[in-house]
């Protein structure tokens, strides 16, 4: 309901139980069109579980739809034909608040608050039916979504413009591409010339032909080959769809052609990309864990771990980057604290007297962390295998437990099996922070 487009509080609480006393269920024996093209929609469906295909006039999967998702709201709310056909596959059951029930629920505030073509970019939605101009609309899309992309998030209009009308020659197709399930991106060790950006749909990342993790590009868009421009080497992952996506690709070339205009910004990242090879180059990782440490996988895997809220996937691209991946065998120390001013000496902790979110995490704004973060603070995530805290032996953290350790409380870690993990400084910690007040870290207590 908070997803639909109507006005600023018109979804109350009261209009949400109308309609969830409403609600019918429907149960999809064998697969069945639910909605056909060019009819209209009995109401708005809700998939809680299996999942639908949107298909072109020619059968193609525009997109794929699961839990969650939505579909019938064009038609119900814009009173238009279907712009495409949704088939419900075996297995599927879904939820249907049909008109008559919206309009009992909502009375007058069921007027949308934007436009076709408007909702149509904000939804991602790929026009069939000639409702909106497509070319316009994707162009858009593609804006926005590249916009958050860090490496062109300083471009001004005019190299953007340039971009995109590179990308998108064909001025009545527009920059945004269908790529259908189960299609490479690029395979391992290749040498790539192109940065593909996914703005909607899912893919796999797949290392010596094992799937290393499953992105999605409803939080924010997925983008790949950025090592390999500014590097220069081989990819070191193979990307493949999972469902129906829409993608953006990006020649070298492209970018090198307009390189003049937009030389601070390629430097600055050039130099980012610099000192992360350079890092790498120092630490032994086995074949097996490079994939795990590939950018798009740490981004997902920060943002896992519940470290910040609000914050945009720039922040999470610039703690990937300075993120320090290390290879532990079983049994070596992880962490040892170094003494303090040539002693055993403790600084004061600046924690004491502040107030938590919770018993477990430490939640603070930009000037809270300023206060309380020291810039040899340490941050480990544990990506595979575990580590524990010497003298402790009932504390062990397992993949995707951030681990916060504080040079006013030092800890000895070890890893208690072969394991990887990396490591993030308090400093990059503040500096990510200071470019985004608006986020909010959320530390786990001291390990101490």
């Amino acid at each position: 309901m908070y997803q639909l487009p109507f006005p600023p509080n018109a979804v109350t609480e009261n209009a949400v139980q109308k309609m969830a006393m409403a609600v019918e269920r429907v149960e999809v024996i064998e697969s069945q069109f639910v909605l056909l093209k060019g009819a209209r929609s009995k109401g708005i469906y809700i998939i809680i579980e299996g999942e639908a295909q949107v298909l072109s006039s020619h059968g193609d999967i525009i997109a794929n739809l699961l839990p969650g998702d939505f579909f019938g709201e064009l038609s119900t709310l814009f009173f238009i034909p279907c712009t495409a056909s949704v088939q419900a596959l075996e297995g599927t059951r879904l939820l249907l608040v049909k008109n008559d029930k919206l309009r009992q629920a909502m009375g007058e505030e069921r007027v949308v608050s934007v436009g076709l073509e408007d909702y149509f970019v904000r939804r991602k939605y790929f026009d069939t039916n000639g409702s909106v101009h497509q070319a316009t609309n994707l162009a858009k899309i593609a804006k926005i979504d590249l916009r958050k992309i860090p490496m062109f998030t300083k471009w001004h209009e005019g190299a953007m413009k340039y971009l995109l009308d590179a990308v998108s020659p064909d001025s009545e197709v527009g920059p945004v591409t269908l790529v259908p399930p189960k299609t490479f991106l690029c395979h391992e060790t290749e040498g790539l010339d192109e940065i593909t950006v996914i703005t909607k749909g899912m893919v796999s990342v797949i290392h010596e032909k094992k799937v290393v993790t499953e992105l999605d590009a409803n939080y924010w868009p997925i983008w790949f080959g950025e090592q390999e421009f500014f590097t220069g080497r081989r990819a070191t992952v193979s990307i493949q769809t999972i469902t129906a996506c829409q993608a953006v690709v990006i020649k070298f070339a492209d970018i090198e052609a307009y390189k003049d205009d937009v030389s601070m910004s390629l430097r600055y990242w050039n130099e980012k990309w610099r000192k992360k090879m350079s890092q790498l180059e120092k630490v032994t990782l086995t074949d097996k864990s490079n994939g795990r440490v590939q950018i798009q996988v740490l981004i997902k895997k920060i943002h896992e771990s519940g470290i910040a809220s609000n914050a945009p996937v720039a922040m999470y691209h610039q703690l990937a980057l300075a993120a320090l991946p290390k290879q532990c065998p079983d049994g070596m120390i992880v962490y040892q604290p170094k003494p303090i001013g040539g002693t055993t000496g403790r600084p004061k902790d600046k924690r004491r007297g502040k107030s938590r979110l919770n018993d477990s995490v430490w939640s603070m704004t930009l000037e809270d962390a300023e206060q309380l973060i020291e810039d040899d603070d340490k941050l480990f995530l544990v990506l595979k295998g575990s580590i524990g805290v010497i003298g402790k032996n009932t504390i062990t953290f397992r993949a995707g437990l951030p681990v916060w350790v504080t040079v006013s409380r030092p800890v000895i870690l070890e890893a208690k099996e072969n394991t990887l993990m990396i490591q993030i400084s308090g400093s990059t910690l503040l500096q990510a922070t200071q470019m985004y007040p608006t986020v909010r870290l959320n530390l786990p207590p001291t390990v101490a």
